[in-house]
């Protein structure tokens, strides 16, 4: 089973084997010790048979199962050192054996379990397991400790941003320990190639650092993303530390963990045009890269973080917003509750929707009280539905035509964006079963 997910890992099959990278038990072990905390089936399959271990001591002893095992294998089942199995070869057999195979790997089962005693009679009453704070054993606690005792470990933690997709940061975790397949690492692993410079400059040795530090064209693009955002420094210097140092930690401040996804989107976006480049015959431009990084940095944000990507919010964040003021009005400066709410098409729009749903327009006063509006609206359950549906219609619907006039210069129409609202509510509820009118009947009032 790990042959197989190693293979798939590394993007093999049963008939067609790819370069391993990185030690498969180095891949498997916790973050905290180098790996991504995938885990070995060996712990789990062990950790899941300690199992009965602990209901034997933990459970009452009127259970039948128990009494059956105290039967057949006497009163301590055969578990304590001293005693056996009648018969090692079934499965209570190898489930006490287990704690022979621990012992290979230096772990004491039996003294992993505890007693807990009664302070005034000092008689033993539970057992407790002593890797858990409240004393109940878990799968997990002895899988990471088998694992810990087994696995390969790395003094060099592995960093991860739960900001970014899960790709990314095998990648960056790949360059930190210089294991991705450039033309230089390829030719030390036995691979022939006809050129080893690098596809970007064409200049030097393709290897890691090159690529994402020295190179002329990551050079270009990072002093091109320096202008656009000022908090990023306007040379790669080390880029390991751009990933693993506290300017870049995983928690922190907004702007910290923004300053963060933009910096892993440029090296990301670096790689992807050596790929293209190699692949694809595709050369990137260091405009086109850096176009590319402002995508995936957007993407990433606005997937991942609460606050919609607004000029206020990505200028605190410190990105550098040509016009912060409101795409639909330009009065105003663009924050979450000025574009849904205080906008002046927003409350054109919001007028209509009242209107069209005949209800008396009440005033919101920012975007919760619009969605508490319409959990608390009506008595019927089911309209109550149908105007969630079209409140979140509407907010979706402004939020694209304010897209539409930031990245494609369409100008917000009105009609277009309330024709949207009244097409896209009646799918939904279509085809939730929610109702059973004509579209026609649905566009004059959706009650």
């Amino acid at each position: 089973m790990e042959s197989i997910r190693n293979r798939f890992f590394w993007g093999g099959s049963e008939d067609k084997r790819r370069i391993t990278w990185i030690k498969w038990k180095a891949v498997l072990n916790t973050r905290q010790h180098g790996g991504l905390n995938i885990g070995s089936f060996k712990a789990l399959n062990l950790a899941l048979m300690v199992k009965w271990w602990w209901r034997f001591y933990s459970e009452d002893d009127n259970n039948i199962w128990k009494q059956v095992i105290k039967a057949i294998h006497g009163l301590n089942g055969g578990l304590i050192s001293g005693t056996t199995v009648r018969y090692r070869g079934n499965v209570w057999g190898r489930i006490s054996q287990i704690k022979d195979v621990l012992q290979d790997t230096g772990i004491d089962l039996v003294s992993l379990f505890t007693d807990s005693y009664d302070d005034l009679s000092r008689t033993s009453t539970r057992v407790q397991w002593s890797l858990e704070p409240d004393g109940k054993y878990s799968v997990s606690s002895l899988r990471n400790l088998i694992d810990t005792n087994t696995l390969v470990s790395s003094s060099m933690p592995t960093p991860w941003d739960s900001n970014v997709p899960i790709k990314v940061n095998i990648f960056l975790w790949k360059a930190m320990r210089d294991r991705l397949p450039t033309r230089d690492n390829l030719v030390h692993r036995g691979i022939n190639l006809p050129n080893i410079l690098c596809p970007l400059c064409n200049s030097a040795a393709e290897t890691g650092r090159h690529v994402l530090e020295t190179c002329s064209t990551t050079s270009e693009v990072i002093a091109k993303l320096h202008l656009w955002c000022p908090l990023i420094p306007p040379t790669m210097t080390a880029y390991e530390d751009w990933i693993t140092t506290t300017l870049l930690p995983n928690g922190g401040t907004s702007k910290e963990k923004m300053l963060g996804v933009i910096v892993k989107a440029a090296l990301w976006g670096i790689w992807n045009a050596r790929n293209n480049c190699i692949f694809s015959n595709k050369v990137s431009t260091p405009n086109v890269i850096v176009r590319q990084v402002k995508v995936l940095a957007f993407d990433w944000i606005k997937t991942r973080v609460k606050e919609i990507p607004v000029a206020t919010a990505l200028t605190h964040r410190g990105i550098l917003v040509q016009n912060v003021c409101c795409q639909l009005c330009d009065l105003a400066p663009e924050c979450s509750k000025h574009l849904m709410v205080d906008c002046n098409f927003a409350k054109l729009v919001w007028g209509w929707i009242m209107t069209w749903c005949g209800i008396q327009q009440p005033q919101f006063s920012n975007v919760q009280d619009i969605l508490d509006f319409g959990a608390s609206w009506g008595n019927c359950p089911k309209k109550r539905k149908t105007l969630n549906a079209i409140l979140f219609s509407t907010l979706w619907n402004i939020w694209r035509a304010r897209n539409d006039k930031l990245f494609n210069k369409i100008n917000a129409s009105f009609s277009k964006t309330t024709d949207h609202i009244i097409t896209q509510t009646y799918e939904w509820c279509k085809h939730r079963g929610d109702i059973d009118r004509s579209e026609a009947e649905w566009y004059c009032n959706p009650f």
